[in-house]
């Protein structure tokens, strides 16, 4: 049997059809990046390379998570169910949208690391739910997508700027 991407994903969607994707981007996977990467070569897949090294580096949550987790809400809260929504369906389908979440997914573990062996840290955290989090929640539920994807993206980037280039 063939070495496969453990990132792939093939699904039937009907008789004759089917559809195959990236774990990582949720982008769909053409026939040239699947002979490419996913078939036996995934470990120089950029995509593959990006989710291991955040699996590697991970603290076991993102921004957005480690925050909720901070205020006492529950991982179905609002912001959570609002943020993912937002990232799978309108972030996925922009034109740097797949480089950007891969990139967050690389940075973001690190960053909460960070932040969690500071003494701080419960204070840093609901900081950045009260100055991050719920503005983009608030734009996005009003519609104004380039104004939370913006937003998450500045702040996200200065926590970048603040916890890993030192």
């Amino acid at each position: 049997m063939d070495d496969i991407c453990p990132f792939y994903v093939y699904e039937s969607t009907g008789f004759f059809s089917s559809r195959e994707t990236c774990n990582v981007t949720q982008a769909d996977i053409s026939s040239d990046t699947y002979k490419r990467y996913c078939k036996g070569n995934y470990s120089k897949c950029p995509n593959y390379t990006a989710a291991e090294k955040a699996e590697s580096s991970r603290s076991g949550c993102y921004l957005t998570t480690a925050c909720v987790e901070a205020m006492g809400l529950p991982d179905d809260c609002r912001e959570l169910t609002v943020l993912r929504n937002f990232r799978d369906h309108w972030l996925k389908e922009q034109a740097t949208g797949p480089a950007e979440i891969a990139e967050y997914y690389e940075i973001a573990p690190r960053i909460v690391e960070r932040i969690q062996r500071s003494e701080e840290r419960m204070e840093l955290l609901k900081g950045i739910y009260n100055e991050m989090i719920t503005p983009c929640v608030d734009d996005i539920q009003a519609g104004n997508y380039e104004t939370a994807h913006e937003r998450y993206r500045r702040e996200t980037m200065k926590l970048k700027e603040r916890y890993l280039n030192k």
